[in-house]
């Protein structure tokens, strides 16, 4: 017994057509989409010192008395990346060295942190001048990094980026495990870059 086959009609083809490119349509729109929640931002914008940051869409923020600005991504993995600025009023009277006040805050750290070691200090200042800005690259271990879930400890990595601005010393922090840290201090880099200092 033969079986008859069914003619394809230029319709037919049409159609088959027509699906390709809807298909083809929906993973461009998706994919445009997807591109812009990445790159999309929120501004920030402190009364009190002018600071205005932009930090990524969907980040959640939460800050206490000890941060001016804290923010930390939930798509991270179970240490949470998180930035963070703080912001001291500077009194004109008494002059600050930033060399000194990196090393009573790596001090403090190491009272507070798990392992904490400050693993290396990069200053950023014109030839002859005292510092301008100064990193600090240090690594301690969380011992809870998600305290909704048993987990073990994460190897935390951070980087602060301290300087006087105006009048106001400020540093900003990047929190991260080390599996996201390399591409973190990218952005992170670029997330300073962009912050305005209005006052």
């Amino acid at each position: 017994m033969t079986m008859a086959k069914t003619a394809r009609t230029q319709r037919d083809r049409w159609a088959d057509w027509l699906v390709v490119g809807v298909v083809a349509v929906a993973l461009l729109l998706g994919w445009a989409t997807k591109s812009w929640a990445e790159g999309s931002t929120e501004q920030f914008t402190d009364p009190e010192t002018g600071l205005s940051l932009k930090y990524p869409t969907g980040w959640l923020t939460s800050c206490g008395k000890d941060c001016l600005f804290q923010a930390r991504d939930p798509q991270s993995g179970t240490f949470k990346l998180t930035y963070r600025v703080t912001a001291d009023k500077l009194d004109p009277a008494h002059p600050v060295s930033l060399v000194d006040v990196v090393n009573v805050a790596s001090v403090n750290q190491a009272r507070k942190l798990t392992a904490f070691r400050l693993l290396d200090i990069e200053t950023v200042s014109e030839e002859g001048q005292p510092p301008s800005a100064i990193w600090a690259r240090y690594v301690y271990v969380e011992e809870k990094p998600d305290p909704f879930r048993e987990s073990l400890p994460a190897v935390v990595l951070g980087l602060d980026y301290t300087a006087v601005k105006g009048e106001h010393l400020y540093t900003f922090t990047l929190l991260a495990s080390e599996a996201d840290f390399e591409e973190a201090e990218k952005d992170f880099k670029a997330f300073i870059k962009d912050a305005r200092f209005e006052g």
